[in-house]
């Protein structure tokens, strides 16, 4: 390859609709990955260079859990490129719990819509996981989680989960967002999902409710201490 060849290559992108060198590597970096080999990272690479998003889908439509468990964090790391498949996403970690993990649950809340009911439930229930890290990352969410989000989550759950105690969680969510004293109330409750709740939303009003931030830290859950540890070391409270 000449000099002028190679300084060509670097200064310009490296995917034309001629380019059959590219088209072939990309190929193989996506044939492997259906094999169980290589990284999210090289996979990510391949579609930010600009090789077709649709591609993605082969890796989606397999049976192989580490093969799936790439394509989530590929959608993690290529972002707003591969939201056409919030749904796919949605759907995998729904049916196997091993692969409903964080990275792919902030891409969800990143780019689900309200219109994306299981993509949204998914977001809500990472607040109800069994290990602690999930569960932070879940109240980290659903601290700043839109409402159409909470709306599409609950049409879910009214159509899939009636009778789970998320749904009256989101209706207090919902109507009571902006009213603090509802939301100190809710927190002294002893149900433990309602207060991760109410303690979530109490977080956007800690920076100038000490009572919000003195009732939250009395809440023994081992998850909502470290959360509101956090967000009191953000606003350079002591509690």
């Amino acid at each position: 390859m000449s000099r002028a060849r190679k300084n060509k290559w670097m200064n310009s992108a490296p995917y034309r609709l001629n380019d059959n060198q590219f088209m072939e590597q990309s190929d193989y970096i996506i044939n492997n990955a259906l094999k169980g080999r290589g990284s999210s990272a090289e996979i990510s690479e391949v579609f930010i260079q600009g090789y077709p998003i649709e591609k993605l889908r082969l890796l989606f439509e397999s049976n192989n859990t580490g093969v799936l468990y790439n394509a989530i964090e590929t959608c993690y790391e290529i972002g707003q490129l591969a939201k056409c498949y919030v749904n796919d996403v949605a759907e995998i970690m729904d049916k196997n719990p091993l692969l409903k993990i964080g990275e792919g649950i902030v891409w969800l809340a990143d780019y689900a819509e309200e219109i994306n009911s299981l993509a949204d439930w998914m977001i809500v229930s990472f607040v109800d996981e069994d290990h602690i890290n999930d569960i932070i990352i879940g109240l980290k969410i659903l601290s700043g989680i839109s409402l159409e989000q909470l709306r599409g989550a609950k049409t879910y759950l009214l159509e899939h989960i009636p009778d789970s105690h998320h749904v009256n969680a989101i209706d207090f969510y919902l109507n009571h967002y902006q009213n603090e004293n509802e939301i100190l109330e809710m927190m002294k409750r002893s149900d433990v999902l309602m207060q991760r709740y109410a303690v979530a939303m109490a977080s956007r009003y800690f920076y100038k409710n000490s009572s919000l931030r003195d009732e939250a830290f009395k809440i023994r859950d081992e998850a909502i201490r470290t959360f509101v540890q956090e967000q009191f070391h953000k606003i350079n409270f002591s509690p």
